[in-house]
């Protein structure tokens, strides 16, 4: 009777720590507008990508083990989100430029970038909600900080509110924000901000969604 009590004690003690952890939303993945290839269309530049996630707002959730135990937390405490300038405007370019769009800023200029110049269309984005539970699953650690610590599972949620300003009318031409989300289900070789780069690339292909951006990009709207 010993054994049995202390097996299922054992269960239940794996199982509140598999179940503890809320998951995270999953956005919806709107279908985005491919702009045709004009040259005369106008250009778009990644100004700036700012945080501003409520103080305290739960932000990630580690668990650890091949039963996912409850591991540690964080709680957002100001700054900034855990990716790059170049990481956010790696996934800009490259979410803009798959559908047609033209992008200024050239990332291999190495003194003057004259593709600024040409820019119209100044894009910058808030992040103010962002949610990461990850699994790290050959990690012993409820820091994730010893073991195999470049192998994870999980997923991110992340909303952005985004602005674009107009050089030409002198304004903000279009308010909007995005939801996007990124899951693995299955364990993967990669990292944190990876998670986070990839729920920011989903927002921006939802930016790409909005009909009111692609119409922004018509060359018509210059004159």
């Amino acid at each position: 009777m010993k054994y049995v009590a202390s097996t299922l004690s054992l269960l239940l003690a794996v199982l509140a720590g598999c179940s503890s952890v809320q998951p995270t939303p999953i956005a919806q993945q709107k279908s985005p507008i491919p702009a045709p290839s004009d040259p005369d269309a106008r250009t778009f530049l990644l100004a700036d990508v700012v945080t501003q996630i409520p103080l305290g707002d739960r932000v990630m959730n580690i668990q650890y083990g091949w039963s996912c135990f409850k591991g540690n937390y964080a709680d957002w405490r100001g700054g900034r989100i855990n990716l790059t300038d170049e990481e956010f405007r790696d996934g800009f370019r490259k979410e803009f430029t798959n559908l047609n769009y033209k992008v200024a800023g050239d990332p291999l200029a190495l003194f003057v970038d004259n593709t600024i110049k040409n820019a119209d269309l100044f894009v910058a984005g808030a992040i103010e909600k962002a949610q990461t539970n990850v699994c790290f699953p050959f990690s012993g650690s409820p820091d994730a900080n010893i073991g195999v610590t470049s192998r994870l599972k999980g997923s991110t949620y992340m909303r952005v509110r985004w602005q674009i300003y107009s050089k030409s009318s002198a304004k903000v031409v279009l308010e909007t924000t995005t939801e996007g989300s990124f899951e693995a289900t299955e364990t993967i070789a990669g990292s944190i901000p990876q998670f986070l780069k990839n729920a920011f690339q989903a927002n921006v292909r939802n930016l790409l969604a909005e009909p009111r951006l692609f119409e922004l990009s018509r060359p018509a709207l210059q004159k």
